[in-house]
């Protein structure tokens, strides 16, 4: 799990052909938002959400108080 969040492979939701954000100084007109590109856009954050939520479950393992012995305190010294 660990190696999933941090040593994350490729963004498999972004395809290099599929971009065509190279726009020219002469273009003035915004572009149109497309019910395709919308659902892309609902898919890239439901994705980045659930990474968040993976890194913050492993984040609460990672630096979870250890519990106090009985012996209550310094751990024998």
């Amino acid at each position: 799990m660990l190696r999933d969040i941090f040593e994350a492979s490729e963004d498999s939701l972004y395809d290099p052909e599929d971009d065509t954000t190279a726009y020219k100084l002469e273009d003035t007109r915004k572009p149109k938002l497309t019910l395709k590109l919308l659902n892309k856009l609902r898919m890239y954050r439901a994705f980045k959400n659930n990474e968040v939520n993976m890194r913050d479950e492993v984040i609460a393992i990672v630096y979870e108080p250890q519990a106090q012995d009985q012996s209550g305190g310094m751990g024998g010294l």
